[in-house]
């Protein structure tokens, strides 16, 4: 018996970044920074709120409403960590396909 095994190659590799949701009282919005893993400056990372075009911080409904938008962006929620003894802090991990450089 042969069997031929054919190594498949893809064009494509897998990306992560985490989301960490921020609730405002003051604007009763959610926002959002995203951590891709490409800025050297911790402190800025963390500091970094997700925004549109003209520079304006991207403010949703709810955290799922944020989710949703991740998801629309081509990301998969792979893991949710609350960062607080009440667990009402979450970091999100998500990860995607993206093409090879």
């Amino acid at each position: 018996m042969t069997l031929f095994v054919m190594a498949q190659q893809t064009n494509t590799i897998e990306q992560y970044c985490t989301v960490k949701i921020y609730y405002s009282i003051i604007t009763e919005g959610t926002t959002i920074t995203i951590d891709e893993g490409n800025d050297d400056d911790v402190m800025h990372r963390l500091g970094k709120r997700l925004r549109d075009s003209s520079n304006n911080l991207i403010r949703f409904k709810s955290a799922v409403d944020a989710l949703n938008y991740m998801g629309k962006q081509g990301w998969k929620l792979v893991h949710a960590v609350s960062n607080s003894t009440d667990n009402s802090d979450y970091l999100y991990l998500f990860k995607r396909e993206v093409k090879k450089e």
